[in-house]
């Protein structure tokens, strides 16, 4: 028998399903309610201040990746430690408010998109002053 040279289906990767967007929207939505209110049965959640930024829920919508900024920019490691602590009481507060058979295993993790892009604006104007420089000589 001849072996294929394509892998597997489940290793190619491939854009995410519209139900994938939509249930991560609405995770998303849900999440940043219930992180607005407070409706913690922890205290120690109900004193941090967060942005929920991006949700990516995996194909057979079992885990969720929750991408998040703490307002500030302050207390990454501690807000992140906290999360990682109680996920399990904001995955029970997400079931209350979800409608899906599994409620998806939720994994922080701290969203550094905006101090990348920051850093490409930066190097974007070295490179626009140094072709300035190089076309003026």
């Amino acid at each position: 028998m001849k072996k294929s040279s394509t892998p597997p289906l489940n290793l190619v990767s491939k854009a995410p399903s519209h139900r994938q967007l939509r249930v991560s929207e609405e995770i998303r939505q849900i999440l940043s309610t219930i992180v607005a209110r407070g409706d913690f049965f922890t205290p120690e959640l109900r004193e941090i201040s967060i942005t929920i930024t991006q949700v990516t829920v995996s194909p057979d919508l079992r885990n969720a990746l929750i991408l998040f900024m703490p307002l500030g920019g302050k207390e990454q490691d501690g807000i992140l430690k906290r999360l990682k602590k109680y996920r399990n009481e904001l995955r029970y507060l997400l079931s209350k408010e979800i409608t899906l058979r599994y409620v998806p295993n939720l994994k922080f993790a701290i969203d550094n998109s905006i101090e990348e892009a920051e850093k490409m604006g930066l190097l974007f104007a070295k490179l626009n002053k140094s072709s300035n420089d190089s076309e003026e000589e």
